[in-house]
């Protein structure tokens, strides 16, 4: 008995809580009807993009090489073993 009215009481907790959360989601809905005013997007500088295009080209580099000694690591183990 005791565990179906600790069942019980999580389930009024969490119905109050949902509760909640729908409230919470209703107040915000009913605030953000009126349109707010776009800011104009920003270009991205194009050195921006090729500074990030570097980083991803280096971040590649090592992660191939990585994996490249992880194979060889791997070849070497399976010659030893035979």
């Amino acid at each position: 008995m005791k565990k179906f009215e600790k069942f019980a009481e999580d389930v009024d907790k969490s119905a109050m809580l949902k509760a909640k959360q729908k409230a919470a989601v209703a107040k915000f809905k009913s605030t953000s009807t009126t349109p707010s005013p776009k800011r104009d997007e920003r270009k991205v500088h194009s050195g921006d993009i090729e500074t990030q295009n570097m980083i991803d080209k280096k971040r590649a580099v090592a992660k191939a090489a990585a994996r490249k000694a992880e194979i060889r690591a791997e070849i070497q183990r399976e010659k030893q073993d035979k």
